[in-house]
């Protein structure tokens, strides 16, 4: 899913939504809706690939970096949404969490053992 936000986001919603459709990996793209007010737009984009796939990851990581791009021709800011782009997100917030959580617990671990051994030998073993 593709979210546009804009003064007339139905139109910037088209354009970005053309621009998707050139795409060898995208297999289709829902024509745009857009609420009362215009400002926000939505649109689905479909891969040709499974929602599991790598290839759908490089999609989603690439459509975010060509966003830019898009964002600047229709003057307008692009979000890439839905349930591969937030399994992405989610991998990507629990690799960044992964060493300090980890360096947490080995130093709490190593401090307890210290305390608890009164020696600096035995926990490092």
């Amino acid at each position: 899913m593709v979210t546009v936000q804009a003064k007339d986001a139905k139109a910037a919603g088209d354009k970005v939504g053309e621009a998707l459709r050139k795409r060898d990996s995208v297999a289709s793209v829902s024509p745009t809706a857009a609420n009362k007010a215009d400002d926000t737009a939505i649109f689905n984009a479909l891969p040709k690939t499974g929602p599991t796939e790598h290839k759908t990851e490089e999609l989603v990581r690439e459509l975010r970096a060509t966003a830019g791009d898009l964002e600047q021709r229709t003057a307008c800011r692009i979000l890439v949404t839905g349930q591969p782009a937030m399994f992405i997100d989610f991998s990507q917030t629990l690799d960044d969490a992964l060493l300090p959580y980890l360096g947490l617990v080995v130093g709490l671990d190593f401090l307890l053992l210290t305390v608890v051994f009164r020696s600096l030998l035995v926990p490092s073993m």
